[in-house]
């Protein structure tokens, strides 16, 4: 936004009311539609019809998908968005204020859903904004301790909904052309970014066949940072079909997967919530550690297999395939430790408390 447009709008905002039903939305910096500003975004448009959620996007893909669901979506320097933008009571984000474009502050209340209850260490930041939300006592003290907003509240996140829905697994697939795999197991492997890797680790170099889990898929997604430093080649080879390019909502991939693979990913935490198998690739922990750092002690992230090299990690897979209920007990453990809300409410709450906001001023 053009510096001088941008500080005369907030001149102009202080003397124009602010309106309580006009929510502005928007995802790492006006670029992409996910995460949990995308499902409170939705959670409004279908159950809150008081409300007025108004997503800002630069990104035509997005303002598309937004329009054809009967979203009310804006270019984020428009004149409508400038509109909304001054007249808006509430500002909600995932990645920070660039998401929304920080119209105004003066009356207005800002709300941090970032996008996910982190695993690794974040770097301090101290968010002015209104709100934060967490899962537990546990992801509390932390989100605290790296956002410092004092009003945090243990609401889950909106993403999770999705996990208690009846998802249509075949729908999800074919949105992305990935439906040929309709009748597979899904596994998916999703990691985190790794600020001191010059080259993204393929898991299995991008080629293998497993014996026992012929009627099984690898889903190998990148973090969308590594993805768009990093450009990966679409590999099909053997069971494992890497689709980082498709723009596949994470969400949605997690609500159709039976096994998931991690690392050091906030997604651990939301994938606990479906009760099925998890393993943690660990392959650089102690470099990880050093370099990155993490909020939690492995015994506490372990929900059954923690393997730090390929040969462990197929056998895990084939564990686990083999007997899906394999550590459930210790799943759900852990999972009653990230996770005081386990029963897909937590738009609503987030909702409430935004709601307790507006009326507070």
């Amino acid at each position: 936004m053009n510096k001088i447009l941008y500080l005369l709008l907030k001149i102009i905002g202080v003397f124009i009311p602010k309106n309580q039903k006009v929510w502005v939305f928007g995802e790492r910096n006006g670029k992409e539609y996910g995460n949990n500003s995308k499902y409170l975004f939705l959670y409004l448009l279908e159950n809150q019809k008081n409300i007025i959620p108004v997503w800002f996007t630069k990104n035509k893909n997005v303002y598309n998908e937004i329009k054809k669901s009967g979203g009310k979506v804006y270019y984020i320097n428009s004149f409508k968005a400038f509109y909304y933008g001054i007249i808006a009571k509430v500002y909600i984000h995932s990645h920070g204020r660039q998401d929304i474009a920080n119209y105004v502050k003066k009356g207005a209340v800002f709300v941090n859903l970032y996008h996910s209850m982190a695993i690794k260490t974040l770097p301090q930041i101290q968010s002015k904004d209104n709100l934060d939300i967490a899962t537990s006592e546990l992801t509390k003290k932390n989100r605290i301790s790296t956002f410092n907003i004092k009003n945090t509240i243990i609401t889950g996140e909106p993403r999770y909904d999705i996990f208690f829905r009846n998802v249509d697994k075949f729908s999800i697939l074919k949105k992305y052309g990935l439906d040929k795999y309709k009748d597979k197991l899904i596994i998916s492997y999703l990691p985190t970014f790794r600020e001191y890797e010059s080259e993204y680790k393929k898991l299995f170099s991008g080629k293998i066949n497993i014996d026992g889990i012929e009627n099984a898929v690898i889903f190998e997604k990148s973090h969308p940072v590594v993805n768009r430093i990093i450009p990966t080649n679409k590999i099909t080879t053997g069971q494992v079909v890497d689709i980082s390019n498709l723009n596949v909502d994470s969400q949605e991939l997690l609500a159709v997967t039976d096994i998931l693979i991690t690392d050091y990913s906030g997604c651990f935490v939301d994938f606990l919530l479906t009760g099925k198998p998890i393993i943690l690739y660990l392959y650089d922990l102690e470099e990880y550690k050093e370099k990155r750092g993490l909020y939690y002690k492995i015994e506490q992230l372990d929900a059954g297999s923690v393997v730090y090299d390929e040969d462990e990690l197929v056998m895990a897979i084939v564990k686990y395939i083999n007997n899906p209920e394999l550590d459930s007990n210790k799943r759900k453990k852990i999972k009653d430790s990230f996770h005081n809300y386990q029963d897909g409410l937590s738009s609503e709450r987030v909702y409430q408390e935004i709601i307790k906001l507006i009326y507070a001023g």
